[in-house]
């Protein structure tokens, strides 16, 4: 970090000679004192003076660092702050009314020009304005809040409705199968066994006959087949920055403080990586002869109510069979305007119903049954 001082200006109020270096305590046109108004004035030294017009005389630089000034209570001049009596009217430093600043320098603010206040106008007015579109803002927002929390919670409330069986659907199927070969395939050679023929449509056990075994594309696989390029970006240091902060001593002269940073750039590269390529990964699959339950004619019957029935089918001989199998739903509602809902059961509870039974429905408030159980 270095560092390096240099005089400020000043104006002379009482001549308006202007520019005067901040190391001379009188006004060199006018003889006049300096005071504490033009102290506080006091513009600081450009980046330029701090360049070509720092205090480097070791007399003057003693003069520099010789602390704040300090104000003659009784003149009002500025004098030296190692001096005990004033420069002017030789004032005890004791009677002193104040120093010079010190401190570090800040930009003056841009102050835009003030305006009228009239009724919604000027700062007051505007303020008040904003606050008040804030708070309606919030108080809508707050509102809309809570309604949708408030539906969410009422749409999430149930109740129960009672309804009654409407309806009562069965379909049932009868299929016709016969034991044949089929093929079929898996990974690796599975192990052939002879086959047992079904005797009176039982006791039977499919057989297993290789028909044929090859490589087959099973999965793929990733694997490094060279090097390849490509673009990247980096960061690599292209220099120092400078940052300075300037601090005023109270006395006209000023201190520079200015440290030095890395800079950094970026750019692009271009890299080498590992490159991946993909190859298929081949296994042995066999495909081989057996057997099993093969359909060779299905009917099916529908109805409601309890008048049940079953489509005929008949297996002739060892190698045939017939199997049957059914559904079952209870159809309910609660009227018109509530879509029926439809409930598939065993056969043993769905002879335990009738149409007209009664039923519990428990509704969401937004619609929607949640559920349908019988009434006790």
């Amino acid at each position: 970090m270095s560092e390096r001082m240099a005089w400020g200006r000043w104006d002379c109020t009482r001549c308006g000679d202007t520019g005067i270096s901040g190391q001379h305590k009188r006004c060199p046109k006018c003889g006049d004192p300096r005071e504490q108004a033009e102290l506080d004035a006091m513009r600081p030294p450009s980046a330029e003076d701090f360049a070509r017009a720092a205090i480097a005389a070791p007399e003057e630089r003693s003069l520099a660092e010789s602390g704040a000034d300090w104000i003659c209570g009784f003149c009002g001049t500025t004098t030296r702050g190692t001096e005990s009596s004033c420069s002017s009217c030789g004032a005890n430093r004791q009677d002193k009314v104040g120093e010079g600043a010190v401190g570090p320098v800040a930009e003056a603010p841009v102050t835009p020009p003030p305006q009228a206040d009239k009724p919604g106008g000027g700062p007051l007015g505007r303020y008040w304005q904003r606050a008040t579109r804030a708070r309606k803002v919030w108080t809508v927002i707050g509102a809309v809040v809570a309604v949708i929390i408030g539906v969410v919670w009422w749409g999430s409330l149930t109740q129960e409705k009672r309804g009654q069986v409407t309806a009562l659907k069965w379909e049932h199927t009868t299929q016709l199968q016969r034991w044949g070969d089929v093929t079929r395939g898996q990974w690796g050679r599975p192990s052939e066994r002879p086959e047992v023929k079904p005797v009176g449509a039982r006791d039977e056990r499919a057989g297993i006959a290789v028909t044929s075994c090859y490589q087959k594309h099973h999965s793929d696989e990733s694997y490094a087949c060279g090097t390849e390029t490509y673009t990247d970006t980096e960061s690599y240091s292209c220099g120092t920055t400078e940052s300075c902060s300037t601090v005023s001593n109270g006395n006209g002269s000023f201190s520079q403080k200015c440290s030095t940073s890395p800079k950094y750039c970026s750019r692009n590269v271009t890299k080498t990586r590992t490159k991946y390529c993909t190859r298929p990964i081949y296994r042995e699959w066999c495909d081989y002869r057996t057997q099993d339950w093969l359909p060779a004619n299905t009917l099916k019957a529908t109805g409601e109510g309890h008048e049940l029935r079953w489509e005929s089918l008949s297996a002739t001989g060892d190698l045939e069979r017939v199997q049957k199998w059914g559904t079952y739903r209870v159809i309910s509602g609660l009227g018109e305007e509530t879509a029926a809902h439809t409930l598939e059961v065993t056969r043993e509870e769905y002879d335990g119903y009738q149409v007209g039974d009664a039923m519990i429905f428990t509704v969401k408030n937004i619609g929607g049954i949640d559920s349908v159980r019988r009434a006790e």
